[in-house]
């Protein structure tokens, strides 16, 4: 299985309410991508210094992957909310034992 995380770090202008927009869709999002099998995504709680926003999907090999990333439901995501929230992003997929869960 791969973890797939991804952290943003926000355009200035990002509002509370841009926040909670992308959190739902991106929420809304997970619960009909088929190759999913675990998602969370959410605003960084700042306990250390970093990005200001995390997504981490857990697919079942890099096909499910490409999958979720291709899907027309993340592009639509993309387009309506963090093509322009954005100013920089990082990502890394991490290979992680059958069974695990988010």
């Amino acid at each position: 299985m791969i973890l797939h995380i991804a952290t943003f770090t926000f355009v200035e202008r990002v509002t509370a309410d841009d926040i909670a927009g992308l959190t739902a869709d991106l929420t809304s999002m997970a619960a009909v991508v088929p190759s999913l099998r675990g998602y969370r995504a959410g605003e960084s709680l700042r306990l250390r210094p970093g990005a200001d926003y995390g997504v981490a999907a857990l697919v079942d090999d890099a096909a499910g992957l490409e999958r979720y990333l291709d899907s027309d439901e993340h592009k639509a995501v993309y387009e309506r909310w963090l093509g322009w929230m954005i100013q920089s992003r990082q990502a890394v997929q991490l290979e992680v034992p059958e069974g695990s869960s988010l």
